[in-house]
Parts: structure tokens; C-alpha cells; sequence
């Protein structure tokens, strides 16, 4: 019964009100002191819930002394909390739209360069906003097993389909058990060549950077970039297992982060046939 109550209450009633219609439920024909002793609500306030399950049109008074009560069928009663939960869902949606709109502008001024977003739930969120709203190209990279790449894969098709151009590139290391048949036209596939191969000479800061990036993969980094003007980093950390993913706006960054990907799977990749 208990697990029963907790749906009711998240569905908008409150704690008395789905132990008394539950009660009912099972009962089927009750008076007051039957409806306390099965619910486990007190006598003194039976009367007050009742009567606003009646207003709600949840439960049939019959008048007499004893006073008797029923429930009505439990399907209309869901389908009514449910609309009920759905038309304050909507407005509630409505409202703060309107305050976006109206106020967000204002918090975007103060700052919009860098964020943490932390849980799986949230990163999925937070990537399915990036790639909706992407215009022009999406860069993705991940070590293999690509599992958010296939994770967000349908909204890479469907960015693809309205013109954007994509880049998913999954990197696969000589020691990977590497299976042929997960081939997605969708994703590039790479194969790390020799770890010793050297950069080479250039920039002191470029070379850094590529060592940054490619220890990140090594650790488990998922990297999207996104219109070159926002890169999300999916870090999965280590100690405390949790998966925290960072965004980053600030400008110039996420356009040199993705030129210097790129030499850098050029120098330390080659494509897989």
C-alpha cells in the first residue's frame, strides 16, 4: 500500500488524502471509524479528509447515521490527478519560459563563459541542448568503446539531417578489442599509431595543449565541440566514480581546442579501413 500512497501524493494529493482513498479502495463500502482504523488516519481528522474527497469528486457520501462512504472507480480518479498534474506541468513550463525570456538575457550578461554539470542524467540533458541548437558543425571525440557517441547518436542523424555538418571521431587503441562490425558511417574511426611518435617542433603552448588533451582521452574524456564557440568536456572521475561534464564558452578557446584536435589525431592517429 505504501508504494501506492507515494504515487497518489506525487500525483497530487496529499499524504491523509491517499491513505483515506486507498483505504476506501480496499473497503469498498466504509464508515468513518472503519475508513481511521484501516488507513491509520486519525478519527479527529477523517471528516476533514473525506469531505475534501467528496469536493474532489474522489468519494460518495451516503447520507445516515452511520454516515457511509465509497470510492469511485480508481481509473477516473488517476485520469483526473493526471490531467490535473498535466495542466499544472504546462503552466508551470509556461511561467518560467516567460521568465527566461524576460530576465535570462540578464543572467547570460553576467556569466556564461563556464559551467559544471554534474550526473549522467544532467550531462545527457545539457548535450541534447548543445546539439539542437547547433548550426553549422558538431565535432565529437571519444576513446573506445564510444558509449556516448552511440548514446547521442540519433540526435547526431538529426542535426546531420537539417544541414549541420558532423564529426565523430572514436579513437581505438592497438590493444583494443576492437569489433568490425560496430563500423558506423556516422563515426570515424581511428587507430593510435606508436605512442613515441614525437610532435615535433611548433608552438611550445600548441604541443602542451595536445599532451593535455591526450592524457584527457587517456583518462576517459569525451570531447563535443559545438559551432566552434562552446566544447564539452565528459570527465568520468576516477576516485569517486561520479561523471562530471564541464562547458566552456569563453571565447577562442573552443575554436583552438578543436585545430589542435585535429593535428593532433593527424600526428597520432590513422583511420581505420
Amino acid at each position: 500500500m505504501g508504494i501506492v500512497i507515494d504515487q497518489l501524493v506525487k500525483l497530487g494529493l496529499k499524504e491523509y488524502e491517499a491513505r483515506v482513498f486507498t483505504a476506501l479502495v480496499s473497503l469498498g463500502v466504509a464508515g468513518v471509524t472503519e475508513i481511521s482504523h484501516s488507513s491509520g488516519v486519525p478519527r479527529t481528522k477523517m471528516y476533514e479528509i473525506l469531505d475534501a474527497l467528496v469536493k474532489r469528486g474522489f468519494v460518495e457520501a451516503r447520507p445516515g447515521r452511520p454516515l457511509m462512504y465509497k470510492p469511485v472507480r480508481a481509473r477516473m480518479v488517476i485520469e483526473q490527478l493526471v490531467e490535473g498534474y498535466n495542466m499544472t506541468a504546462k503552466e508551470a513550463i509556461r511561467t518560467l519560459e516567460e521568465k527566461e525570456e524576460n530576465e535570462g538575457s540578464k543572467a547570460s550578461i553576467q556569466s556564461d563563459y563556464a559551467w559544471i554539470i554534474k550526473g549522467n542524467q544532467s550531462i545527457k540533458q545539457k548535450i541534447a541542448e548543445l546539439l539542437s541548437n547547433a548550426e553549422n558543425e558538431i565535432f565529437a571525440l571519444e576513446m573506445h568503446p564510444p558509449r556516448w557517441l552511440c548514446s547521442v547518436k540519433t540526435m547526431l542523424k538529426a542535426a546531420a539531417a537539417r544541414g549541420v555538418k558532423i564529426d565523430a571521431v572514436c579513437v581505438v587503441k592497438p590493444t583494443d578489442a576492437f569489433d568490425d562490425r560496430l563500423n558506423d558511417p556516422l563515426i570515424e574511426y581511428r587507430l593510435v599509431k606508436d605512442e613515441s611518435v614525437s610532435i615535433g617542433e611548433g608552438d611550445h603552448l600548441e604541443k602542451s595543449i595536445m599532451l593535455s588533451i591526450r592524457k584527457g582521452l587517456q583518462a576517459g574524456t569525451t570531447i563535443i565541440v559545438v559551432d566552434r564557440n562552446a566544447t564539452f568536456n565528459i570527465i568520468k572521475n576516477q576516485n569517486d566514480k561520479e561523471t562530471v561534464g564541464a562547458l566552456i564558452k569563453i571565447p577562442g578557446a573552443p575554436a583552438a581546442q578543436r585545430l589542435t584536435i585535429g593535428k593532433m589525431l593527424s600526428i597520432y592517429t590513422r583511420r581505420l579501413s
